[in-house]
């Protein structure tokens, strides 16, 4: 099945570039095809065949209609992906089609749509190159598609079946055609974006803020195409804007109820304002500790609209001034590769100076954290004696989550984009794109969210954009052989980097980096990943492996179709060969055998949901050296742990 999808993208992606391709060389088109599909194979691998913590209960949910999936609907999040994928699951189910085999169609679909996603990102960025000719275009095009598949935060957005994928890249594609209609004053390809961007901020409330500014950018292009009060003209067409994106949460809405067999609770149909709205639910929690802000999106929505009134007139009146044309003309010529630079520097030697760490296992020593407010009942800190020092320390923390995430081979963007392009990056929104993503993160480090990975995505996939773009127009620039030899060990430095982090690649760290604490510790974190439960299909695989290796095909005696393994961290391994399964005890006295298998995972030992074993494991799953889980037999843990602990619920 993940072959096929990959073959599908491919296969639908490379169709309306045909035409281009007649008169190129035929060896290098089938490189190129080829090339493409391996990098969407490598993508999806895996993807269908284990489970996350988010996961076990998402593809549940939606495979079977469950309550879960409108649990999160009315919590403001995941109403784009259910309203496309549960009709697909109807179907699937009144065809006989088993909950296993429907988790797998669901987790396949979700990584075409968001794939798609990124396809267009990359034509949209290929297509804003200087090129010379369509041919170096279509080249870009495939290079910049094959690399957003393959990069570590896209493909953990990608493999995860939750509400990332399409708020990330939905919201960041909604920005640069926003841009791109500016910039070209395109009527249509504004409200265009205000559709993307509105299907990204009914998935996640992070991109409801990139919708406000999509808003804002469509009345600002009606203020200017406008020959008369173009401030009226503006305020209009927001309305008009704000209609539409409403008019398009309510067909989610109305397309979820009209195919879900639950009872729609009271307040269901206010969601349709949680894309305009949503981005004041979480200062509602941190500033006024408010538990449940969901239940104010319509004077959310009435704070917004006016407030997005006032912003509108105030930016047409600059705009008119010809103030605003200015700022965006200096804004224009800003070269962001030395603060790129800078991010590099601080967050390399972050990498060995800071670090974090999770309250209440390890507790700060600041009051005023004491008794912040928990998200999901944890707080982050890093050891600091005073709260200068905290947010001084956050904020490198968070320069090491992306100087981390990204692959070394992208960080010469930096001085290729500063020695080609003094004055700006040529794709259009992309330079306010990275500005308005470290903005995002600042933010969210003044009201205190515990910021990992995954939450910066919003910074890290412009960055990656950025210092790509440069890398890219050479290497499809590329006509000599020496030119092109340097490109080839780009790219196989890129790739290679990135695969031994399979098959999640959320736990990838450059070559460079490395953690200084191999065996966990209660509160230890890490800038990088501490495991989803993924961790069970990889070491099922592992131990299946090790089993029929043997020259009886057993292990300690036991046959490899009796093997059970068991996870303490909820995840899940779908069609496995063996017994697979998460238990709440750590071990089950009843499944403590010889056969019994024991998966503990980093974030099983961060999060202290037992104490860390004496027990010397009988493997581990490792990232390039980093233990990311431990895997113990059954019977073991019982001769050192007579009293089995009981998981937190």
């Amino acid at each position: 099945m993940e072959y096929i999808t990959a073959t599908i993208l491919i296969l639908f992606w490379y169709l309306p570039r045909l035409k281009v391709s007649f008169g190129r060389p035929l060896l290098a088109v089938i490189i190129e095809i080829v090339s493409l599909w391996f990098a969407a194979a490598y993508s999806i691998s895996e993807t269908t065949q284990f489970l996350t913590i988010d996961e076990t209960g998402l593809t549940a949910a939606l495979a079977s209609d469950g309550k879960f999936i409108l649990m999160q609907w009315m919590a403001v999040t995941f109403h784009t992906t259910p309203a496309i994928l549960l009709p697909i699951a109807k179907l699937a189910s009144s065809y006989g089609v088993s909950l296993e085999n429907s988790i797998q169609i669901l987790k396949a679909l979700h990584w075409l749509l968001s794939a798609s996603i990124l396809a267009a990102i990359a034509h949209y960025c290929a297509a804003s190159l200087d090129s010379s000719s369509s041919e170096s275009r279509t080249r870009a095009e495939s290079i910049f598609f094959a690399m957003l598949l393959l990069l570590p935060v896209d493909q953990l957005a990608l493999k995860v079946f939750n509400y990332d994928a399409v708020a990330l890249f939905g919201g960041v594609l909604a920005i640069m055609l926003i841009a791109k209609a500016l910039q070209t004053e395109n009527r249509r390809l504004g409200y265009f974006a205000v559709i993307v961007a509105t299907l990204a901020a009914a998935e996640k409330i992070s991109a409801s803020p990139l919708l406000l500014l999509t808003l804002m950018g469509n009345a600002l292009l009606a203020a200017r195409i406008s020959h008369a009060t173009p401030w009226v003209h503006a305020v209009r067409v927001l309305l008009y804007s704000i209609s539409a994106s409403i008019a398009c949460s309510l067909i989610l809405a109305a397309l979820y109820a009209s195919c879900t067999s639950n009872d729609l609770p009271e307040g269901y149909w206010t969601t349709v304002l949680a894309p305009i709205s949503s981005w004041l639910v979480l200062p509602a929690m941190f500033l006024f500790k408010n538990s449940k802000p969901y239940d104010h999106l319509v004077i959310f929505a009435v704070a917004t609209i006016f407030t997005l009134i006032a912003a509108v007139v105030f930016v047409v009146y600059f705009d008119s001034r010809k103030l605003f044309s200015k700022l965006q003309a200096t804004s224009r010529s800003l070269n962001l590769h030395p603060v790129l630079a800078g991010i590099f520097l601080v967050g390399a030697i972050g990498v060995y100076s800071v670090h974090p760490y999770y309250a209440p296992m390890l507790a700060s020593s600041i009051p005023q954290l004491q008794n912040s407010f928990a998200f999901n009942g944890l707080v982050l800190h890093f050891g600091a004696s005073n709260l200068p020092q905290h947010y001084v320390e956050y904020v490198i923390y968070c320069a090491t989550i992306i100087v981390c995430a990204v692959p070394s081979a992208l960080w010469l963007g930096v001085v290729l984009g500063y020695r080609s392009h003094k004055t700006q990056n040529p794709i259009p929104g992309l330079g306010f794109l990275v500005l308005i993503g470290l903005l995002l993160t600042l933010v969210a480090i003044i009201n205190g969210v515990p910021l990992l990975s995954r939450y910066l995505g919003v910074a890290i996939l412009p960055i990656y954009l950025y210092l790509a773009a440069p890398l890219v127009s050479h290497v499809a620039a590329a006509r000599t052989s020496a030119g092109r030899a340097l490109a080839l060990v780009l790219c196989a430095a890129f790739v290679l980097e990135i695969m031994p982090f399979s098959p999640l690649s959320a736990t990838f760290r450059p070559f460079w980096a490395n953690y200084p604490d191999p065996v966990p510790r209660p509160g230890v974190l890490n800038p990088s990943w501490t495991g989803w439960g993924e961790e069970l299909m990889q070491a099922g695989k592992e131990l299946v492996a090790r089993c029929v290796a043997s020259p009886d095909h057993r292990l300690a005696n036991v046959p490899c179709e009796q093997l059970r393994i068991h996870t303490l961290y909820p995840g899940g391994w779908v069609h496995s060969p063996i017994k697979a399964d998460t238990q709440p005890k750590f071990p089950n006295p009843a499944l403590s055998t010889d056969a019994d298998y024991y998966v503990l995972n980093r974030s099983a030992a961060t999060q202290h949901y037992v104490d860390f074993p004496t027990l010397h494991p009988e493997f581990t799953i490792d990232a390039r050296g980093y233990p990311m889980a431990w895997v113990y037999r059954g019977d073991r843990l019982m001769q050192i742990q007579s009293h089995p602990t009981d998981l937190p619920q």
